[in-house]
């Protein structure tokens, strides 16, 4: 049986996609489409081989310049939280990146890496990692120092408080950095494509752009939403499965998870 909380995201995606194709009836089709048509050109799209080309390239640098950034995400934000000589200095640099024009650094990046799939998945890690850091970081310090004192009376070693206090009680922080880690990682595939190189999804949308497509334009954006809504979903259900101990609200919810 749906429950209801499901029933109010479809009612909702229901409304957005009414007002959607409202507007795209009365606005000019020069910027805007229906959702009619762009849902046809979606289909259009999905059959061809182009398509599929240019979305497995995009998928294969956001992944992986993901991946490498939330490796290297934790392990900083763990440096940070643990160890009070790298705190203010990582913290700095963490602050600096999260706030730097990523259009100013991409020239540096083609200099270092050119014009290949490993550049855009270095601006994909640049614009996820810190995020993922600095996340991991407040989780920790979040950690109650009771259980950590008690972990040290008790003497438990280093890695055992880690991997059974501090982990676990920075779990909600930092699965929360993933998802905004995520968010940016797909903005970064996006940049890297239009600024760097005309590659994947970055190239059709240059390529729709100056043929004045808007309905195919519009199609891609909506590739886009729900790769981030299915990735999103993923990683929700991961932390469902990991964070199992947090109490239940009334009406059989956990505490702080949705759905």
């Amino acid at each position: 049986m749906i429950g209801r909380t499901t029933l109010l995201k479809l009612l909702g995606l229901l409304v957005g996609a009414v007002i959607w194709e409202a507007i795209g009836r009365i606005a000019s089709p020069l910027s805007f489409a229906p959702l009619s048509k762009v849902l046809v050109a979606l289909w259009r799209l999905g059959r061809t081989w182009e398509f599929w080309d240019a979305f497995l390239i995009s998928l294969q640098a956001m992944l992986g310049g993901f991946v490498v950034g939330a490796a290297a995400g934790l392990a900083v934000g763990l440096i940070m939280a643990g160890t009070h000589a790298w705190s203010k200095p990582l913290d700095i640099w963490m602050s600096i990146l999260i706030t730097l024009p990523m259009a100013a650094v991409i020239p540096l990046i083609v200099m270092a890496f050119g014009l290949s799939a490993a550049a855009r998945g270095v601006v994909v890690f640049l614009f996820c990692f810190p995020i993922i850091a600095v996340n991991t970081a407040a989780g920790v310090a979040e950690v109650d120092p009771m259980l950590l004192e008690m972990a040290r009376s008790l003497g438990a070693s280093r890695r055992l408080t880690t991997w059974r206090i501090i982990v676990p009680g920075a779990l909600s922080a930092t699965m929360a950095g993933l998802r905004l880690g995520l968010g940016r990682a797909l903005v970064g595939m996006v940049t890297a494509e239009l600024l760097l190189m005309s590659a994947g999804i970055g190239n059709l949308v240059d390529k729709f752009s100056a043929t004045f497509q808007v309905a195919d334009l519009w199609a891609l954006l909506l590739v886009l939403l729900l790769l981030a809504a299915l990735l999103l979903g993923v990683v929700q259900s991961l932390e469902r499965r990991l964070i199992h101990w947090r109490p239940v609200e009334l009406g059989g919810r956990r505490k702080g998870t949705v759905g």
